[in-house]
Order: C-alpha cells, then sequence, then structure tokens
C-alpha cells in the first residue's frame, strides 16, 4: 500500500472509522492499558511462546468485548 495512491485514497475513510471505533470502545481503558496488554504480548511472543501468545491475545479479545459492545450500543444502529 506504501506508495499507492489509489490503494491510500480508497482505504482512507475506513481508517478513520476503525480508528475512531478504537477508541470509543477503548474509553474506559486508556492508552497506558493497551499499552502494557501489548507489551506483555510482544514479550510472549519474543521469548518464542506460541501458545502463551495465543492464550493472552484471544483473551484480551474476550475481556475487551463487552465493554466496547456496551460503549457502542448507543451509536452503531440495531441490527
Amino acid at each position: 500500500m506504501t506508495g499507492n495512491f489509489l490503494s491510500q485514497a480508497s482505504l482512507r475513510p475506513s481508517l478513520g472509522l476503525v480508528h475512531r471505533l478504537f477508541r470509543i470502545a477503548s474509553a474506559g481503558t486508556g492508552p497506558r492499558g493497551h499499552r502494557e496488554e501489548r507489551k506483555r504480548l510482544c514479550q510472549v511472543v519474543h521469548a518464542g511462546r506460541p501458545r502463551l501468545a495465543e492464550a493472552l491475545a484471544c483473551a484480551r479479545i474476550d475481556i475487551r468485548r463487552e465493554p466496547a459492545l456496551r460503549s457502542l450500543g448507543g451509536l452503531l444502529p440495531a441490527g
């Protein structure tokens, strides 16, 4: 995508929406909490422990899912 104007131009609106979605969904935790979680995940990957990395990533997603859906409840159209 680097240097490809057409790809960049076509994805720019989507990237803005994704960025906004992550900001809304992570409002309760803040950047410090997310940074620590990602740091721990990177340490585990670097240590060569793929199963633990997978478990940490899945747990992070699962833990964040419900609060994110609650915070987005009033913003997303009913589906």
